[in-house]
Order: structure tokens, then sequence, then C-alpha cells
């Protein structure tokens, strides 16, 4: 699959810690110098997980801990993703496209 820069951005900033979309997108405007919108970082998001670059969690709050779930639906709305070993590796490699 190849990324587009957007996605590569994503990718790069779930390496380290779990990311939703409200912990990223500030950052990614402000980095980028433009206006990113919720859309933008779900879709990124969504397409990065179907290209098992990223897993998606939810957080069980009665656990304290976060638990790997399934987009199917391709609904992100209180998700919280982070890379895989294959996101890892894409960025190491630095292959935003094939």
């Amino acid at each position: 699959m190849s990324l587009n820069a957007f996605e590569f951005e994503v990718l790069g900033r779930a390496v380290s810690d779990y990311e939703a979309v409200h912990t990223i997108r500030a950052d990614i405007a402000r980095d980028l110098g433009r206006v990113i919108e919720v859309e933008e970082v779900i879709a990124a998001f969504v397409s990065l997980t179907r290209a098992s670059l990223l897993d998606a969690f939810k957080f069980d709050q009665a656990k304290s801990s976060y638990c790997r779930v399934s987009i199917e639906s391709g609904d992100a709305t209180g998700l919280w993703f982070l890379a895989n070993a294959n996101g890892i590796s894409r960025l190491e490699n630095n292959e935003s496209n094939d």
C-alpha cells in the first residue's frame, strides 16, 4: 500500500504512544501549517489500520488498560491507535510510497 504524506505523518506520531484524533490533530496542523479536519485524521487512522500498520484500541476504564478492537465499520470515534511492528518497520525504512 502506498502512503500519502499525511498518512505517513500520522503513522509517525503513533509510534511511541497511543494516539487519538484529539491528541494529534492540533499538533499536525501546527507542524504542517494548515488546517487539519477531524475527518482527515480519522480517514488516515482507518486507512493505516486496514493496511495493518496501526492497531486500534479502546480504553477500558474498569481494567485501566487499552484493549485491541476491530474497526470494520470505519468508525474511529473514541478509539486510540498505536503503530504495530509492520508500521514501525515501514517508518524505519522511510517507505511512504511503494
